[in-house]
């Protein structure tokens, strides 16, 4: 039987009237990338904020590691959980280790994660210069660094690949390989765009309006094949 780090069972969410989470339901296999596909507005943020805590779930559960996160138990696995959902609010004036240095006393992690991090994320050497001087994509880079820290057993990344030129991109895909093949971390990683993610993901989740209307593993889908389903599918021509 396969081993789940992260369940997600007939998650619904609404903001007043509108129901934005219909009955999603979701699992993601230790050691896999996992690609959380949709278009902007489908509720992959909010179904991502409700997974981390930043939201309560309105009906349905959520289990990290097999503990349900309604629980004491369950909230206690977030601490083996890394997350980018949105660029962190760095201190413009302060340089990209300093800013992470924070991060750590705030977290009471040695300052070992520090040098890990920036080290995984090719930002050792721009980590000395002020964030404020820094380009969206080593911003970027240097958030993926942030959510690294403490080595999380689960990292979720909410579109990380915003503001990447085609060499940071690439970089990404090698990182989140790196970490899967070699440090067994268990990436959920969401994007709007099928290319982006298709290059580096086991299993894909297509969410459309709310609800979860295909998976599919990547491995022996021409890239093609895939493009033309997911359009197929978010254009409404297969949602029943």
């Amino acid at each position: 039987m396969p081993e789940y780090v992260l369940q997600v069972e007939k998650l619904c969410m609404s903001y007043g009237s509108q129901r934005v989470l219909h009955d999603l339901s979701l699992k993601v296999e230790r050691g896999c990338i996992y690609g959380f596909l949709g278009r902007n507005g489908a509720g992959k943020s909010t179904a991502i904020r409700n997974i981390l805590g930043l939201l309560k779930p309105q009906s349905g559960h959520i289990r990290l590691f097999g503990m349900d996160t309604a629980t004491r138990g369950g909230r206690m696995q977030l601490r083996s959980v890394g997350s980018l959902v949105e660029t962190p609010g760095f201190y413009d004036h302060l340089s990209g280790y300093d800013n992470l240095a924070i991060a750590c006393m705030a977290r009471n992690l040695p300052a070992r994660c520090i040098t890990e991090s920036l080290h995984l994320t090719n930002m050792s050497q721009a980590s000395s210069k002020p964030v404020g001087r820094y380009s969206m994509g080593m911003r970027q880079r240097l958030g993926i660094s942030w959510a690294l820290l403490g080595n999380p057993q689960l990292l979720i990344l909410d579109e990380p690949i915003n503001g990447l030129d085609p060499a940071g991109v690439h970089e990404v895909r090698a990182l989140l390989r790196h970490l899967r093949d070699e440090r067994g971390v268990t990436v959920f990683l969401s994007s709007h765009i099928l290319s982006e993610i298709q290059q580096v993901t086991d299993r894909i989740g297509i969410i459309h309006n709310g609800r979860l209307v295909a998976e599919h593993d990547t491995a022996g889908h021409p890239a093609q094949e895939l493009e033309d389903y997911f359009l197929r599918l978010t254009e409404g021509n297969e949602i029943a």
